[in-house]
């Protein structure tokens, strides 16, 4: 993983697997793709914990009862994009190599395997 200011991680191509690196934590943040910059030091991105999907407001209410009180599935989707907008313009970002995706790619697959073995 290479630790980058704001300026470089927008230079970074759509596509990128990357967090954020606080500056006062060993923690690092979740990982998300980057989808490409908004202009102005803000940028798109895709998580990769995924979203609640739904197809307007007026489901949300109908969708959050149903799972938590009904035992239904929340729907997730890993396709909905945000838009950054803290402008930390100090934040670091770590980027991920080629490698560490292939990895994370393997520990996925890895679980996937785990949780449908018998």
């Amino acid at each position: 993983m290479k630790i980058v200011d704001r300026e470089a991680f927008l230079a970074s191509k759509p596509g990128t697997l990357f967090c954020k690196v606080p500056n006062d934590a060993v923690d690092l943040g979740e990982p998300m793709i980057y989808d490409g910059s908004a202009g102005y030091g803000d940028f798109y991105y895709t998580g990769l914990v995924g979203n609640m999907a739904f197809s307007d407001s007026n489901d949300l209410f109908d969708i959050f009862e149903a799972a938590f009180t009904g035992g239904e599935d929340l729907p997730i989707t890993f396709k909905m994009g945000h838009r950054d907008g803290l402008f930390d313009h100090d934040q670091k970002f770590g980027i991920y190599s080629l490698e560490e995706v292939d990895a994370f790619i393997a520990a996925l697959q890895e679980a996937r395997a785990r949780m449908t073995a018998e």
